[in-house]
């Protein structure tokens, strides 16, 4: 496999199921090998955008089944908002990582996913590094049902419905 070494965002977005979280929270991102990755030990990968896509992996590889009925006639607005309902009612987790408290760290397009889901596209949208990724850089996102109002000192702040966990 050819590596091509990328720069990445600050912030990278590791997606994983939420019954992963404390295992996660306690030990960092751990990678396992991968038969698409042979020059990665433990590879562990990252989206390298801010904004939750319906490409993001693992969406594409659980396999929804996108022609099931809808039992509860939930009506959803936009893309997002049926990734959002997807991703509450299915259980994931996103994690955070600031690239900027790691030290060394290597960051490679993930031309394998890059292949598969963008057409060989030559962007970083999907990352790959080896190893671990510490808990110490890392923090929680997820969706949650509605934005968040918080007002102090007279100033409102509205926090969006993808935001870190408190």
């Amino acid at each position: 496999m050819y590596l091509k070494k990328t720069r990445t965002n600050r912030y990278l977005y590791h997606v994983s199921a939420k019954c992963l979280r404390e295992q996660i929270f306690e030990n960092g991102l751990i990678g396992k090998p991968s038969s698409g990755h042979e020059n990665f030990k433990n590879p562990v990968f990252a989206h390298n955008r801010s904004i939750p896509d319906l490409i993001w992996y693992p969406f594409v590889m659980d396999g929804w089944d996108w022609s099931a009925q809808d039992n509860y006639h939930i009506i959803t607005e936009s893309i997002y908002d049926y990734l959002k309902y997807q991703c509450i009612s299915k259980g994931y987790d996103f994690w955070e990582i600031d690239t900027y408290k790691m030290n060394n760290v290597d960051w490679y397009i993930d031309f394998v996913a890059v292949d598969d889901f963008l057409d060989g596209l030559n962007f970083p949208y999907y990352v790959v590094t080896d190893g671990w990724i510490p808990p110490s850089v890392i923090r929680l996102y997820e969706f949650h049902e509605k934005n968040s109002l918080k007002v102090k000192n007279g100033v409102a702040h509205i926090e969006a419905d993808f935001r870190a966990v408190s």
